[in-house]
């Protein structure tokens, strides 16, 4: 199922069934990105860890009207990824920005507000990363 269009998030639709978004989750909280293949991989992983988590913040605190009115939420919220327990800003800067420098990541990463960039309507993957950054800019 796809609950992105137009570049917007369809909340209401996951938060009637957030079985899969639950699922998600659980695996971005046991799987191990150092073993893939450093570079595209390892940077789809986060960039689509990011996301997720973004979209079941939301989702757990829902109806809400942005992330900004959720205590919190970037900077204090941890979330379990990849065994460990990391706040969305520490995967953001510690886990995408500091680790890859591309600025075209900005693009990539969900903020859950108005003016944030546009979602795309499927995971970023691997084999065609560098694509999907540059579309997404």
């Amino acid at each position: 199922e796809v609950y992105a269009h137009d570049g917007r998030v369809d909340y209401g639709a996951i938060h009637e069934n957030p079985e899969r978004l639950n699922a998600l989750a659980r695996e971005i909280a046991g799987f191990d990105p150092g073993k893939l293949p450093e570079g595209d991989p390892q940077k789809a992983f986060w960039i689509n860890a990011y996301n997720i988590l973004v979209i079941k913040g939301i989702i757990d605190h829902y109806p809400t009207d942005s992330p900004l009115s959720i205590p919190g939420f970037f900077k204090e919220i941890k979330h379990p990824v990849a065994g460990q327990m990391l706040t969305l800003d520490e995967i953001e800067h510690e886990r995408i920005r500091a680790a890859y420098g591309d600025a075209r990541i900005h693009f990539a990463l969900v903020c859950a507000a108005r003016g944030c960039p546009p979602i795309r309507n499927q995971a970023y993957r691997p084999e065609i990363l560098n694509a999907q950054l540059e579309t997404s800019t």
